[in-house]
């Protein structure tokens, strides 16, 4: 974690974007040079941001700068794979590597949306104008 302790909470700036994606681009360049793979280190990136937490930058690239993040919404077959892969795993991030472009978050988002439906739906049924209703049928 940074240990600056002007860290920032709340939404980030264009000029933070950018901070962060030069010096991404600085660190990945630099590990080309020296012929090295190349292994983020999050900690530097945030020293050069200056504003955020290691933790803080590494999601925001992850869950929104990346380009290979799909940013629509989940199509019918992404969902249908996601309840299907929900039956033998509940891990979010396992889940995500088999749906190319999309992240963990996305996929956390996607099943708790679909938990609150379903308790939605179960509430209005359970509602004593939906039971009194049955009972004069």
């Amino acid at each position: 974690m940074s240990t600056n302790s002007q860290n920032v909470k709340g939404p980030w700036s264009s000029d933070e974007d950018s901070l962060l994606l030069n010096s991404l681009e600085e660190i990945l360049q630099s590990a080309q040079q020296n012929k090295k793979s190349p292994q983020i280190s999050w900690t530097a990136v945030a020293r050069k941001v200056q504003t955020r937490s290691s933790k803080q930058c590494r999601e925001r690239y992850i869950n929104h700068l990346d380009c290979t993040i799909k940013k629509g919404p989940l199509t019918e077959e992404e969902q249908n794979l996601i309840r299907r892969l929900l039956r033998k795993t509940t891990s979010y991030a396992s889940i995500a590597s088999k749906l190319p472009g999309r992240t963990p978050l996305q996929v956390k988002n996607f099943i708790y949306r679909e938990k609150s439906k379903e308790s939605e739906r179960i509430k209005s049924q359970m509602s004593i104008s939906n039971i009194v209703n049955s009972i004069n049928r």
